[in-house]
């Protein structure tokens, strides 16, 4: 499985509203599909999948903004 759909399985795994439709441009955070409990396993997630630390001047809301964005910033 290539990184995009394993986050991608990721998130639909945590999402908070299954019932809605879900792509690389849905908000994951301002549409409430994730919330702020779910960043720090998806920050540790992330840097195991890309195999490297990411630093804190990574970590800004538009980084994690949608599926697309993360995998753009991330990997």
């Amino acid at each position: 499985m290539n990184p995009r759909d394993e986050l991608r399985a990721w998130v639909k795994q945590r999402d908070r509203r299954p019932e809605l439709p879900l792509d690389e441009h849905t908000a994951l955070f301002v549409d409430r599909r994730l919330t702020s409990l779910d960043l720090p396993e998806l920050i540790l997630t992330l840097e195991e999948w890309a195999q490297r630390t990411i630093s804190v001047d990574e970590v800004a809301p538009e980084s994690f903004a949608t599926i697309d964005a993360i995998e753009k910033t991330f990997l």
